[in-house]
């Protein structure tokens, strides 16, 4: 009997996006992508961190530590809390230190002596106090006026660089930055500035935080100005990593960027605003670019239309980047209200060099989380043309950082109002990965970086294994059949279909 045999092939297919679009609550997080966690007193989760096993720890005046979905980490803590850590920031010790995945938390200490001194706590990765650190756990720090902690970040060899403002002990406007770093046991670097200490003289200075480039400089933002009666400018310094200003970075060479006229060119922005006849800006947060540029956000004011997110990206020479945006910066009003004062507080880097933003505002009622791409741009595939608006508990809610995980979740904290009080508020949201069909293979372009995630199917050879769909894609046809799929007929005599 002879059989004819009919093969089917794979034809190309379309673009499919997996789970739901970017910019999407994760529903295996919290309660539908949100969690809220409430202390004795309020508080706001102003610093996110995220540890290489994917858990998440939250700090503000308390500090909780959360499991993939969201729930309290038993085993930190109790019950997933660390309460009175009074932080201004904290810092994970990173991996292939000795003291690897301990949590350093910078905040201030207030003394008759001194008025106010930098101080650092450092937890072990279950919670508890490590007391190999300074005395019992704790080291404070006079930098000889009224010293105000406000970032913290560990170098790759453990050493601890801590920023802040150092006020004249008449505590006029006659301040500036602070800086200092420490050993890893807490002692003060005398290799860094004068004994371990650093001090800038500007004038109006909030410096807010700082990033570790990879040759081991050191890049603070904040606001400034360089003269007293000056508006606020948004400002940009880097030192080298002894602690002087770097006179290769900033127009003056002397290390320091101070911008003024950044939004002159954006149409339909114009001072008139009820702060100020002028404009004037503030930067909350940076992160340096794997090819040395550095992306600064914050807020401008004085703005008749409306107080707005600043996002400006500047080269490794402190110029403003005028491949980026209009002339190096971008502005967004992400409220949409003209009345409502929008700051962008947080930023973290995807590994594909798009930039996600966290933030919120004066009476803000929802987290904002924005994406840009490399130019500049809101990212359009993100959320409602590159925006996302997020209630957290009830309101009000702000944004106050942002942090990517290593599956390239995009996970941001603020704080939530609940029945309980005022607290900890988080939501992550999805970043899932583009998967592309065509001529007999698959594609794919991550959003964001991370382990190939997996998904179960079952193909003509029994297999029902999870296979990878991340970057070590498998032929098409794996995906349906070990073999090439085909439909056999056979006819009788006569011409019969069997």
């Amino acid at each position: 009997m002879m059989r004819r045999r009919f093969h089917i092939d794979l034809e190309p297919l379309e673009d499919r996006r997996l789970l739901s679009g970017p910019g999407s609550l994760d529903p295996s997080f919290g309660a539908g992508g949100t969690v809220t966690t409430t202390f004795s007193g309020r508080d706001i989760a102003s610093k996110l961190l995220v540890q290489a096993d994917g858990k998440v720890v939250a700090v503000g005046a308390n500090m909780a530590r959360y499991n993939d979905n969201g729930t309290l980490d038993a085993t930190f803590g109790k019950g997933g809390k660390v309460t009175s850590v009074s932080s201004r920031s904290a810092a994970l010790v990173p991996a292939g230190t000795a003291n690897a995945g301990k949590i350093v938390v910078a905040g201030t200490s207030s003394t008759k002596k001194t008025g106010s001194d930098f101080t650092l706590t450092r937890y072990n990765a279950n919670g508890s106090v490590d007391a190999s650190f300074g005395t019992r756990g704790v080291v404070t720090t006079d930098l000889g006026g009224y010293d105000v902690t406000e970032a913290v970040a560990v170098q790759p060899d453990g050493k601890i660089v801590v920023a802040g403002e150092s006020t004249n002990t008449a505590r006029t406007l006659a301040d500036g930055f602070g800086l200092a770093r420490y050993n890893a046991d807490g002692t003060l670097d005398t290799s860094f500035g004068s004994g371990g200490k650093v001090v800038t003289p500007l004038w109006n200075c909030d410096l807010h935080s700082l990033a570790l480039q990879p040759d081991g400089k050191i890049v603070v933002v904040a606001q400034a100005a360089s003269t007293v009666g000056q508006e606020f400018h948004f400002t940009v310094a880097r030192y080298n990593a002894n602690g002087t200003l770097d006179t290769g970075f900033g127009p003056a060479h002397n290390g320091l960027v101070l911008v003024t006229d950044m939004l002159a060119d954006h149409p339909g922005v114009t001072s008139g605003g009820w702060y100020s006849d002028t404009l004037a800006y503030e930067a909350y947060d940076v992160a340096v670019q794997a090819d040395g540029k550095i992306v600064a956000v914050g807020e401008t004011y004085g703005n008749a239309q409306g107080d707005g997110w600043l996002i400006a990206r500047f080269d490794a020479a402190g110029n403003l980047d005028d491949t980026f945006g209009i002339r190096g910066t971008t502005f967004v009003k992400p409220s949409g209200d003209i009345n409502l004062w929008d700051q962008a507080f947080g930023v973290a880097l995807q590994a594909d060099g798009r930039i996600v933003v966290a933030g919120g505002g004066d009476n803000a009622a929802e987290f904002y989380v924005g994406r840009f791409d490399a130019a500049g741009n809101l990212d359009g595939t993100f959320g409602s043309g590159g925006l996302v608006h997020t209630v957290v508990g009830s309101s009000p809610n702000q944004a106050r950082d942002v942090a990517i995980q290593p599956d390239g979740k995009i996970v941001v904290s603020g704080d939530a109002a609940t029945s309980s009080g005022i607290g900890f508020g988080l939501a992550r949201y999805l970043a899932p990965t583009t998967m592309t069909a065509m001529a007999g293979t698959l594609t794919s372009t991550a959003a964001a970086p991370g382990p190939a995630p997996t998904t179960p199917w079952s193909d003509a050879s029994g297999d029902d294994s999870p296979q990878p769909i991340g970057p070590t894609i498998p032929p098409v046809s794996r995906l349906f059949a070990r073999r090439r799929p085909r439909v056999t007929l056979a006819a009788r005599p006569g011409g019969a279909l069997l």
